[in-house]
């Protein structure tokens, strides 16, 4: 009783990955499914008369007296044929054709529902990854969603992949056992009765195999993550001679990885391999009891060996199968779990206004915390002018960095917020807001593709005038336009063939192409050497002016340019005004920490 109820309780979960990972692709699987049936039909149907034909081998003057024989007389008898050799022979290559033909479209329609399902899938892993919320993604690993989109929806498609064939499998099964049984009803009951006990006795071999699949796919993702993250700091790992220890550390995953793999390949095989001598020795007990009896018929004999044979190939690919499918559940369930946390994390965005933009731009009673336990913003408050070129500074931890990834709408303030000439952002499109506001931080992202393509960055109504124009303006275009492949020169791997202010100044010919109302730059100096610094400084002062800038900066030479100076500490405004009347007060923060600079 307890093993009936543990199979339907797998019977349920199994059914219920079905329904959540491909119930949108069930009427094409039930289709398969139908196919599987008609191929298993005329392939039975097919063996099924060659009783007929040994009788009329055997015997010259007609068929004998088995079901089939009689059976298939009184087709021919129904089509108004005569029942022949040759005849028959005819009528066993079409059914033999027949087959062919369901196996080839089985084919193709299984491979047409994979390729759906693989191309469905990654797309909406890939956009909703995007769609999702920054502080979701910041918990994200690196190489983790590559992962995703390609192992573990491989792994999925492989499941669906198996459930296809097993449904193909099952409906052939279900015709020879019911054509064995006719013929034969005795012998075939006890071999069924025998396949039932094989496969309950492999449930140990399915729980070893599981235990081991289960490390694999967690193994499997740290081993993307580390090779990931050890690519990234590449040149800090070699610079600092502690690339033996970063090998020894993924060498030690690749043996847990290898250990567990050996484990479950040596479970299955053991199993696998145990099913041919089982059924060898059934089909001599089988002939060893038919051989005595006295209606024992030599054809009947080899067909209805030939359908065992058959059902105990099945019993084995259902064993293999039910092996195949334990080592896909648990990536399958990590992929489900991966989609349901993306579905369950999806950027909010409630605004449906345009982005208007005339007098300032404010931060109004804003409560911000990372966790609960520590607030980093307490009744934070100021304002930029439009046209205003404001720089904000402070110590480590102050919250920079946080107030542009409030601006730039990644997180939300748990209380106040930001005002856009005295109307809440959050009325705003979150599109439209995004678009208005241009951002250059310290990390440099260029493709490894054409100047003119890393400028134009996806943005198709981007021309080529307006690129030049805001290379320009970002004091880019004669260095670009002195290259022998002027705006088609390929960059390199993160933008390998130009110097880091250089690299930064397309960057901000990206954002500039744009035409942004508010231009952010977040320590976008900060990595460069006083020449490149001097030269982005340059590209940002012709835009003071004609557009609301707001610079974060360590560098206090950055800022030296503003209209007004902000001092964060401790989340808080602490000192406010110009950078010559702070440097004037010897108390302030600014004029403290210049005159160390």
């Amino acid at each position: 009783m307890r093993l009936i109820r543990r199979i339907i309780q797998i019977i349920k979960n199994l059914w219920f990955l079905l329904k959540k990972m491909y119930g949108k692709y069930r009427v094409r699987v039930f289709a398969l499914a139908l196919i599987g049936f008609f191929t298993g039909f005329f392939d039975a149907l097919s063996i099924g008369t060659l009783i007929p034909l040994f009788s009329f081998v055997t015997n010259h003057d007609g068929l004998g007296g088995d079901i089939i024989s009689q059976a298939l007389n009184k087709l021919f008898l129904f089509f108004h044929l005569d029942l022949n050799l040759v005849s028959l022979l005819i009528f066993i290559s079409l059914l033999f054709i027949l087959k062919g033909a369901a196996l080839a479209v089985s084919g193709i329609l299984q491979t047409k529902i994979l390729s759906d399902y693989e191309y469905s899938v990654r797309t909406e892993i890939y956009e909703k990854t995007f769609q999702a919320k920054w502080p979701f993604l910041l918990k994200m690993k690196i190489g983790h969603l590559e992962h995703y989109i390609m192992s573990r929806v491989s792994s999925s498609s492989g499941l669906l992949q198996k459930i296809c064939a097993m449904l193909l499998d099952l409906s052939g099964f279900l015709i020879y056992a019911a054509m064995a049984l006719k013929i034969d009803w005795r012998v075939t009951s006890w071999v069924l009765l025998s396949g039932a006990v094989i496969l309950y006795l492999s449930k140990p071999f399915l729980y070893r195999v599981k235990t081991y699949i289960q490390q694999l796919t967690v193994i499997g993702k740290d081993i993307a993550n580390q090779i990931n993250e050890n690519i990234l700091g590449l040149k800090t790992i070699k610079s600092m001679n502690v690339q033996g220890e970063a090998v020894n550390i993924i060498g030690d995953l690749f043996r847990r990885y290898r250990h567990a793999k050996v484990k479950s390949t040596t479970v299955k095989y053991l199993h696998s391999e145990s099913m041919q001598p089982v059924s060898i020795i059934l089909i001599c007990v089988i002939f060893g009891l038919s051989f005595s009896r006295p209606d024992f018929s030599f054809a009947t004999f080899i067909v209805t060996v030939y359908l065992i044979q058959r059902i105990f190939v099945f019993v084995d690919k259902a064993g293999k199968w039910l092996h195949s499918v334990n080592e896909t559940i648990p990536p399958v369930m990590d992929l489900m779990y991966f989609q349901e946390q993306l579905s369950k994390n999806p950027e909010k965005d409630s605004g449906r206004e345009e982005f208007l933009f005339n007098e300032s731009i404010q931060f109004s009673n804003i409560d911000f915390a990372y966790d609960k336990e520590k607030k980093l913003f307490d009744n934070l408050n100021f304002k930029v002018k439009k046209g205003e070129m404001v720089g904000i500074i402070g110590p480590s931890g102050s919250g920079k960095t946080t107030i542009v990834d409030l601006l730039l709408r990644l997180f939300e303030s748990q209380a106040g917020g930001i005002l856009i000439d005295g109307k809440n952002a959050k009325s705003v499109s979150l599109k439209n807001w995004r678009e208005n506001i241009g951002y250059v931080s310290q990390d440099i992202f260029l493709k490894n593709d054409t100047v003119a393509e890393n400028i134009k960055f996806f943005d198709k109504n981007i021309t080529d005038e307006k690129m030049k124009e805001a290379a320009k303006a970002a004091d880019i275009f004669d260095l670009v336009d002195s290259l022998p492949e002027k705006f088609e020169t390929i960059v390199g791997e993160r933008g390998a063939r130009f110097s880091g202010g250089e690299k930064q100044r397309l960057v901000l010919a990206r954002v500039l192409a744009r035409r942004p109302q508010i231009l952010i730059l977040d320590e976008a100096t900060s990595a460069l050497d006083n020449e490149s610094e001097i030269l982005v400084k340059k590209s940002i002062a012709k835009l003071k002016g004609n557009m609301t800038i707001v610079v974060i900066a360590h560098r206090l030479s950055t800022v030296m340019d503003a209209d007004r100076l902000l001092v964060l500490e401790k989340g808080k405004v602490v000192e406010e005004g110009s950078p010559d009347d702070l440097l004037l007060n010897k108390e302030s923060y600014f004029h403290r920490v210049y005159n160390i600079g």
